[in-house]
């Protein structure tokens, strides 16, 4: 069985040459990514 797609959205928030990233960790190892989440079902990919 196939996995289904999962939509999904980022968003690069850029201001004075600075990104931001969002820290997190996973078994005690750092790690950054950026802002965004998936599409729910009753949500569009555009505003």
């Amino acid at each position: 069985m196939e996995n289904p797609i999962r939509n999904a959205v980022r968003c690069f928030l850029i201001e004075n040459d600075r990104v931001v990233c969002i820290e997190h960790k996973v078994n005690c190892i750092g790690y950054y990514d950026i802002p965004g989440g998936k599409i729910e079902d009753n949500e569009t990919s555009y505003s």
